[in-house]
């Protein structure tokens, strides 16, 4: 008996010294594949429900869980946190009790649809309340034309339609100028708060023929287009760390407009 709890002691001890040395093994990847029951955007910690079979699973979201819709509805949904409603049927990709890195879109109910078809036809046209058009984050990504320091407006191009904001206190504008791309925070039709819409990320792909970039942003690879691609392609390079600001066209593309190139190139 003595012998065989020293061989065990010996295996727990060993075990223990391997873990301290190397760490823990990290957590297997899990998936869950259902229907949107709830969705928690502005409690803590935000989260997702979703209901498969019999059983209801929260997992929880951030900024870095990426959103992909099916194409069918890509151009009417965003690819935010916010587009999600309930009723959605979803398959859901998270590192156990990590925020979900992925949520894939498999279906959306027919009136959400109808709704987010009529939500865009509506931004399109310029209609709808600032709180409409922010949605349910109440974000909207806006590149200003003109700013009133004094009065407390500017005007800005929201998805190809030119508005006028008011903000309720005007010092929120103090560094900002013309020509800025920024999202604004909306509540009760006015802009209570602003920041800078420029973003961070590593070049992961260049097609200069198509003017096309693949851009990793928090470990999420996104595409975008380039404005001017002549002028902006000819000095990016895979591997190149860039801050760049972009916006989304009516047809749904994501531009980048400015852009500057934090470090060198791998090349």
């Amino acid at each position: 008996m003595l012998p065989n709890l020293l061989v065990r002691t010996a295996l727990v001890t060993a075990t223990a010294a391997a873990l301290a040395a190397f760490g823990a093994a990290p957590a297997a990847a899990e998936s869950v594949e259902g229907t949107i029951t709830h969705v928690e955007l502005h409690d803590t910690p935000r989260h997702l429900k979703v209901r498969t079979g019999g059983d209801e699973v929260q997992v929880r979201i951030s900024n870095r869980t990426q959103v992909d819709f099916g194409a069918a509805d890509e151009g009417y949904f965003s690819e935010e946190l916010s587009s999600l409603k309930s009723g959605m049927q979803v398959r859901v990709n998270y590192d156990a009790d990590q925020p979900a890195r992925l949520v894939s879109v498999l279906s959306v109910p027919s009136e959400v649809r109808r709704s987010a078809i009529d939500a865009f036809e509506r931004t399109r046209r310029g209609e709808g309340s600032l709180d409409e058009l922010a949605g349910d984050a109440g974000e909207m990504k806006v590149r200003l034309s003109d700013v009133d320091r004094r009065r407390g407006t500017f005007r800005g191009d929201f998805r190809g339609t030119e508005r006028t904001f008011q903000t309720d206190d005007p010092k929120i504008l103090a560094n900002y100028q013309p020509g800025d791309m920024v999202f604004v925070k909306v509540r009760n039709g006015e802009v209570v708060d602003i920041r800078s819409a420029a973003e961070t990320g590593r070049i992961v792909d260049i097609d200069r023929t198509a003017g096309r970039l693949i851009v990793n942003v928090d470990g999420r690879e996104r595409t975008f287009k380039m404005d001017r691609v002549a002028s902006i392609s000819k000095r990016l390079f895979e591997g190149d760390q860039i801050r760049f600001v972009y916006e989304e066209r009516p047809d749904g593309d994501l531009v980048i407009t400015d852009v500057d190139k934090v470090s060198g190139s791998i090349r």
